[in-house]
């Protein structure tokens, strides 16, 4: 390989792990995608353009399953597609990692779902992702749009429950669709034992649920910028479109057209303000603030869906064993070509 293309290619992988350059290292060796993904061991992984469809595992992760310690996961630009897993956790994507951290972005769902099954609570549990991350690790999706699954069947409801769900570590969550979800209920997310869980530019839109809240926070939490609009139930034996167990602010939001009779219920304090909604019923400690009843000039519609999604033109999987630390690595890697 002549000179020029070494620098080029080096150059390119810079590109692709800019976003994550404070938590991501180099990576030195790159495998092709496969349809099943098994990570038990340490190090650094990164996997990009990849088209996952019409994969099934009896395993929880219908893809991609890590259990590990001291590992950092990054999956950027990839089209999951009809994954599914026949357990009861990740329809597409299982991870627990005690130590490290794990960040999607620019990822899309279709329609994939686990098992589900039963009424058990424990049963068919988030569709696309569950993240289980040690507390003071990063664990993060932005510009992912998740639709089209589905709980319905010829005999009824099935129970398939929660898009996805965020466990402990800094949890964010940025410009993020669910929609067109048929789901027995949490077609927003689920986030639970975090101290940090900041969510800003999201839409949850169009999605129907049998039952229970749309959106689960068990985490102290920030909510701005973002949108719940048009999602229907078709039973109210748990009237909310928000549970929040944590102290939590949601700001500058547009809720409105959701078919549940209370939109706010909280075990602990909530503060709402600046925000757009046609029912502004809750019950618990809640606080509202220059809150409107009607669309305004002042408060508008922010981000209502992410682009959309399609199947990469390759597909790589690339795994490191290099620490965190990445100037000593690039500066070698650059005397190296």
């Amino acid at each position: 390989m002549c000179l020029f293309a070494k620098v080029f290619y080096f150059m390119i992988k810079l590109f692709i792990l800019g976003s994550f350059s404070s938590f991501f290292s180099l990576p030195n060796e790159e495998l092709m995608c496969s349809n099943d993904v098994s990570i038990t061991s340490q190090g650094n992984y990164y996997i990009h353009s990849c088209f996952f469809n019409s994969i099934t595992s009896n395993l929880s992760g219908g893809v991609i399953r890590i259990d590990s310690s001291n590992v950092r996961f990054v999956n950027e630009e990839s089209l999951y597609s009809q994954c599914r897993t026949t357990t009861n956790y990740g329809g597409a994507i299982h991870i627990t990692i005690s130590t490290g951290g794990s960040a999607f972005s620019k990822v899309c769902s279709f329609d994939c779902s686990t098992s589900g099954g039963g009424n058990d609570a424990s049963a068919g549990l988030y569709q696309f992702i569950y993240s289980s991350i040690s507390n003071d690790d990063l664990n993060h999706i932005s510009y992912a749009s998740m639709s089209s699954t589905s709980c319905q069947t010829p005999s009824g409801w099935v129970s398939r429950k929660a898009i996805f769900g965020l466990f402990s570590g800094k949890q964010t969550i940025q410009y993020t669709n669910s929609s067109k979800n048929y789901l027995y209920y949490g077609t927003g997310f689920v986030s639970s034992s975090s101290n940090s869980l900041n969510v800003s530019y999201i839409t949850v839109s169009s999605n129907t649920q049998y039952s229970h809240e749309c959106t689960n926070i068990y985490s102290v939490s920030n909510i701005q910028r973002s949108n719940f609009i048009s999602n229907t139930r078709t039973y109210l034996n748990s009237p909310y479109l928000f549970k929040i167990t944590s102290p939590s602010t949601i700001s500058h939001t547009i809720i409105f057209s959701n078919t549940n009779s209370k939109s706010f219920l909280t075990t602990s304090t909530l503060t709402i303000s600046y925000c757009y909604a046609d029912n502004f019923q809750s019950s618990g400690s809640v606080s509202f603030q220059n809150t409107q009843t009607s669309l305004t000039n002042t408060i508008q519609i922010i981000h209502y869906q992410t682009g959309p999604c399609q199947i990469p033109q390759y597909s790589t999987i690339t795994h490191s064993y290099f620490p965190s630390n990445r100037l000593p690595f690039i500066l070698l890697s650059f005397l190296l070509l």
